[in-house]
């Protein structure tokens, strides 16, 4: 086997690939739809090489410099980091809205202080934070992850070396066995219960990296067929990237793909210098796309995000690779080979712990500074952040288990229920002030994300929570059922089995169906069922991003627009006799226009189709009419 000390040509090309493939994955470019597999194959390298220095170091000296390891580190990936979220803190500043400061600038302390994994898996599970896509640091989330790996990885190897005098191959080789099996499983059962963190998280993504370890420490003997098994991998590597997303299998699963295509080149080389020094992987451009390969990934999101509007994308992409050359010539390379020449390790790691504290409070503070500044807008800011703290006065886990909180009047002659996904969530306030007033007893089932269909999903929590509310409306024995559902959620059912979003022309067929069977089944529990057409859709241009920058009252959305008639709940009513349906709309627009603020009041919160609990209120009157046509 040769050296893995070596220089590997074929790592360089394949990082090249790999970086243009998650590129053009960002780009939304056909073809690279599941180019998101790319760093599945660089956590592997990651783990390779990190693994096969600290494997050497400890053969050679006896024990592993970890002051001197994280020194290098430092010197190798902070500068030009520090450089990207300096420049994308000043970007968003300047050409983000104002709402936006805030979360900007907590995602970069959150990269800058190696947690931006975690931080970007609890902002995708808050459901009304839309705005996770549009972070120009979302892409730190994986070098979050790597980060940890190289502050605690090696910590563990030393340890191993002091505890043990010496690096016992099968033991580590066991041990790094156990981490790929516990990992693995880990991503398996976050899949199924919560997919972001079977996305973001540490545990879940181990597994890839301890793969790369494995092939580090890891000593076959030559092989017959390396060549070919180093060919194979990267047919199937460059296969899956181009076709995994319209393959019914589910995505998780499917990283297993690129993370063994990426130990079997890693084989291939280190065994066959034929494939270690291929043309393909060994040619010039790739060997130059491949050295600049972080510094392409550090620059290529910030500038899709803040340039594409502006020049579209093929000037983007130049864009990127000058960008990103440049910040490799200028601050990485030459930082990297003089740094640790010139700096002690000790104070290279103190170094960068300073100025990465001292960047994250600086995003801190540049926010409320940025408020102070835009005194003529103090008023409207201050308002839009109230809005989107306005959501129903009932905790949300009180609402998907309305079975055992009773609201409106305990004990009353006549039982009403409001069911459905957040957009029956946010009528909590209108119909629970409309039961007080009119003496009914009032229990409501509603949770984010999971429309009131009859549908096999593959996700656990709606499918545990439609059992509940069939079972829970059942011994309730309501005289009216009241259901909302969001017409967007039928936009994006995802297959049960893969995971993945449907089609449109799939997603919306399935859904009415699923909404047809969900009304018929509650026809058959109570006498009454009345669906309450969604809620006018808000154009995202005439929303808060509107008013943060025009006056109010130029802030409104053509009715025609924000009340479209292919709504999918609507068709699904009128078929079915005795469904009752109740159009609030002109409580929202009038003959024309659906403004932003109405009567003073910021109809939506933090996004362009969600109510305030305010504006719910409103609506009071219109459900109190409602339930007194029933008596």
């Amino acid at each position: 086997m040769r050296p893995s000390s070596v220089f590997r040509p074929d790592i360089e090309g394949l990082r090249a690939f790999l970086i243009l493939a998650a590129i053009l994955y960002h780009a939304e470019v056909p073809g690279f739809a599941s180019g998101y597999l790319a760093i599945d194959a660089f956590y592997v390298i990651s783990g390779f090489l990190i693994t096969g220095i600290l494997v050497r170091e400890a053969a050679r000296d006896g024990r592993i410099d970890l002051l001197r390891f994280w020194g290098r580190r430092a010197a190798r990936l902070l500068p030009n980091a520090l450089l990207t979220l300096a420049v994308t803190m000043a970007c968003i500043m300047l050409l983000a809205p104002v709402l936006t400061h805030e979360a900007g600038a907590r995602d970069i302390a959150s990269a800058l202080l190696y947690f931006a994994n975690y931080h970007f898996s609890a902002r995708a599970v808050d459901y009304f934070d839309q705005t996770v896509q549009a972070s120009p640091i979302l892409h730190f989330w994986s070098l979050s992850l790597e980060e940890q790996f190289y502050m605690f990885w090696p910590a563990c190897l030393g340890l191993g070396v002091w505890w043990l005098k010496r690096l016992s191959r099968p033991a580590t080789l066991a041990f790094l066995g156990a981490i790929v099996a516990g990992s693995f499983v880990a991503m398996l059962y976050w899949s199924a219960v919560e997919p972001s963190r079977a996305y973001f998280d540490t545990e879940s993504r181990a597994w890839e990296l301890a793969t790369g370890a494995v092939m580090a420490v890891w000593r076959p003997g030559i092989g017959r067929y390396a060549t070919a098994i180093g060919w194979a991998g990267l047919t199937v590597l460059l296969t899956s990237i181009a076709v995994v997303d319209y393959l019914p299998i589910n995505p998780h699963i499917a990283t297993l793909l690129p993370t063994l295509s990426g130990a079997a080149m890693l084989y291939g080389g280190a065994v066959s210098p034929s494939f270690a020094e291929n043309r393909v992987l060994g040619n010039p451009v790739m060997q130059w796309i491949g050295m600049r390969s972080y510094s392409l990934y550090l620059w290529h999101w910030p500038v899709l995000v803040f340039v594409a509007p502006f020049i579209g994308l093929r000037g983007t992409f130049a864009v990127i690779f000058v960008v990103a050359g440049l910040a490799y010539a200028f601050v990485e390379h030459p930082l990297r080979v003089a740094l640790p020449a010139r700096v002690r390790p000790a104070r290279l790691v103190g170094f960068g712990i300073v100025c990465s504290l001292g960047v994250a409070a600086l995003a801190f503070v540049l926010p409320p500074l940025d408020s102070a500044y835009a005194s003529a807008r103090a008023e409207i800011l201050k308002r839009l952040v109230a809005a989107k703290a306005d959501g129903p006065r009932c905790k949300t886990q009180e609402l998907a288990d309305g079975g055992g909180c009773v609201f409106g009047q305990p004990g009353g002659a006549h039982r009403v229920v409001l069911y459905g996904d957040s957009h029956a969530e946010q009528m909590f306030d209108g119909v629970n002030a409309a039961a007080v007033a009119a003496g009914w007893e009032f229990r409501v089932w509603a949770r984010g994300g999971c429309s009131p269909i009859e549908f096999e999903t593959n996700d656990r929590g709606c499918t545990e929570f439609h059992s509940h509310v069939y079972e829970g409306i059942g011994q309730f024995k309501p005289d009216l059922i009241i259901i909302v559902a969001g017409g967007g959620g039928a936009l994006h059912l995802h297959d049960k089995v893969t995971g993945k979003e449907l089609p449109v022309s799939e997603s919306v067929p399935i859904w009415k169906d699923g909404f047809r069977k969900t009304l018929v089944h509650m026809a058959s529990i109570a006498p009454h069922v009345v669906v309450v057409r969604d809620t006018p859709l808000s154009s995202k241009a005439m929303g808060t991003e509107c008013l943060e920058t025009r006056a109010p009252e130029t802030c409104l959305t053509p009715r025609a627009e924000a009340l479209k008639d292919d709504s999918p709940e609507l068709p699904v009513v009128r078929s079915l006799p005795g469904i009752g349906l109740l159009d609030l709309s002109d409580r929202f627009c009038d003959a024309k226009y659906c403004p932003a603020i109405k009567d003073g009041q910021l109809v939506y919160r933090a996004d362009n189709n969600h109510i305030t609990a305010t504006v719910s209120l409103w609506l009071g009157p219109d459900f109190r009419k409602l339930l007194d046509s029933l008596r």
